[in-house]
């Protein structure tokens, strides 16, 4: 039992920052990008029911941080866009894609080295480890392609922050 299994539609505003009326639609943060989070973090903790009283609070404040983030995360994209930080050159796309694969390869590791099928010669663990990785993200309703995504959004965030703070 997840609270977060309720009848909302995916398009639902959930949040939005508070000068929303200069911003645009592309600020507002709708159900369907918090729960992807949302489910990943539920998942990554084994929580089956985030109203069970033992991680409740937790899940409460786990809840309102991906919100926050969310909008923190909409607003400093939109920063990057006026500052002109928000393509990524040639060498930091490269380089972010060398974490994406290196974070996808470790993942394609671990879960291979949890699958027991691959011992029984239903396939090698490689293999068997990249399609239970996908069935992870597919549970939280993401992709590898919503991980690229973060880590170019970290990254683009990693920039703001520079140039913002370069003179300090």
């Amino acid at each position: 039992k997840v609270r977060t299994n309720r009848k909302i539609s995916d398009d639902a505003v959930v949040a939005q920052p508070a000068a929303q009326d200069a911003a645009g639609d592309d600020m507002k943060i709708k159900y369907a990008d918090f729960l992807k989070e949302y489910k990943y973090y539920l998942k990554g903790q084994s929580i089956d029911d985030d109203t069970e009283e033992s991680v409740a609070s937790k899940c409460e404040t786990q809840r309102e941080n991906i919100i926050n983030y969310l909008v923190n995360e909409r607003i400093i994209l939109a920063k990057a866009k006026e500052m002109g930080l928000y393509d990524l050159t040639d060498e930091e796309m490269t380089a972010v894609e060398q974490e994406f694969d290196d974070l996808v390869e470790e993942q394609i590791e671990y879960f291979g080295s949890t699958a027991d099928s691959a011992e029984d010669g239903s396939g090698d663990k490689e293999t068997l480890g990249g399609e239970l990785f996908d069935e992870y993200l597919a549970d939280c309703g993401l992709d590898r392609d919503d991980l690229l995504m973060w880590q170019v959004s970290a990254k683009i965030t990693e920039k703001v922050k520079e140039d913002i703070t370069k003179d300090i």
